[in-house]
């Protein structure tokens, strides 16, 4: 019986890993030709390079002064053992036997306007629908108990930050009251970004801290060292050619336990810059010394006023078995950026807020 039960749960785990891999999209899972890789040895050529990608990819970012949009966002979850039966008595119709693998999706409406020069940031978060569960394993929808509809409105100056969120529903799911409160701004000490607000210039930096400052460090120690290799890794970088297109590869190992005396001892993240969109990031993985996938990430853009803004981001988390365990896709639907813009949601929330807390 233990055994069915193993072997229950591990069709279930690839039932739904198949399903993520199925649904990725095609410019997520380009290969390149190993004919057309170069390895970058040559110190000075490798600091030139790495110095081209933090530049462009800084001169991009700075080009958003204004930023308002809307997109479409899908997550889902993976929930299993323990995990798939609370949710399964917690949120569902709890009608028969909880599965052992649930599939949690989200579908939320997300609209944003940023003033990067006047440091206003205006998020709203709407899931009109409740979270879909489906047990894995038959793709029975097994329904939603839980209340409805969720929405998160924020709205961030250098003083304070503002929240607003459904406090209850009536019997139709329409909000009827609100909670809101107001604290003192706080800010991300590696980007200076509020914290609180889902600011989506959050996906240019997936690694913490802005990726030219990550340059900047690597190129110090380059010049100053050479070759940054330790414990059979090496810190490296590749050329690759797609006919006129220029895109960059690179790997760099680190240390996350100084025993340092196994695999799981060490991550090492691949970044993938393409020509095509400013050198900016269209691949980002992190994974163990061992290659066991611990985190991705994937862009695909589109110019907007001599930006590059993204039209698809994907994230996507596993644990400790390699199973993936959260996908988040935005779609961005609107995306407006110029000086001249005026974000007009922000103002408007922003003036009635203030004169409410004022």
């Amino acid at each position: 019986m233990k055994k069915a039960k193993v072997l229950f749960a591990m069709f279930a785990i690839l039932s739904i890993s198949c399903w993520f891999r199925g649904n990725m999209p095609a410019f997520a899972s380009e290969s390149s030709d190993d004919n057309n890789m170069r390895e970058i040895t040559d110190v000075s050529e490798m600091i030139a390079v790495l110095d081209l990608i933090g530049t462009r990819i800084h001169e991009n970012f700075s080009k958003i002064r204004t930023w308002t949009g809307q997109a479409e966002v899908e997550i889902k979850y993976l929930h299993t053992g323990k995990n798939a039966e609370e949710i399964f008595q917690a949120h569902t119709n709890s009608e028969g036997q909880a599965p052992s693998a649930i599939l949690q999706t989200i579908k939320e409406q997300f609209e944003f306007a940023i003033d990067a020069e006047k440091n206003l940031v205006y998020t709203d978060s709407l899931r009109p629908k409740p979270s879909q569960y489906l047990n894995i394993m038959n793709k029975q929808d097994l329904g939603n108990k839980g209340s409805y509809p969720y929405r998160l409105t924020s709205i961030a100056t250098p003083d304070y930050l503002i929240q607003v969120k459904p406090r209850s529903v009536d019997k139709e799911k329409k909000t009827i009251a609100n909670w809101a409160k107001k604290v003192p701004s706080q800010r991300d000490p590696s980007t200076e970004l509020y914290e609180g607000t889902n600011d989506p210039r959050e996906i240019f930096s997936p690694g913490g801290g802005y990726p030219w400052k990550g340059f900047d460090f690597i190129i110090d120690k380059i010049s100053k060292v050479g070759k940054i290799e330790f414990d059979g890794y090496q810190y490296k970088v590749y050329e690759v050619k797609r006919g006129d297109q220029q895109d960059f590869t690179i790997i760099r190992p680190a240390v996350v336990n100084l025993e340092r005396s196994s695999p799981e001892h060490y991550v090492i993240t691949t970044k993938i810059c393409s020509e095509k969109y400013g050198y900016n990031f269209t691949e980002w993985k992190v994974a163990r010394g061992d290659g066991l996938l611990l985190d991705e990430y994937y862009w695909e853009y589109e110019s907007v006023d001599g930006v590059y803004l993204p039209k698809i981001y994907i994230e996507k988390q596993y644990n400790s078995m390699g199973e993936i365990i959260r996908e988040k896709k935005s779609q961005y639907v609107t995306s407006l950026i110029s000086r001249s813009t005026l974000i007009h949601s922000a103002i408007i929330i922003y003036l009635f807020l203030t004169a409410i807390y004022s």
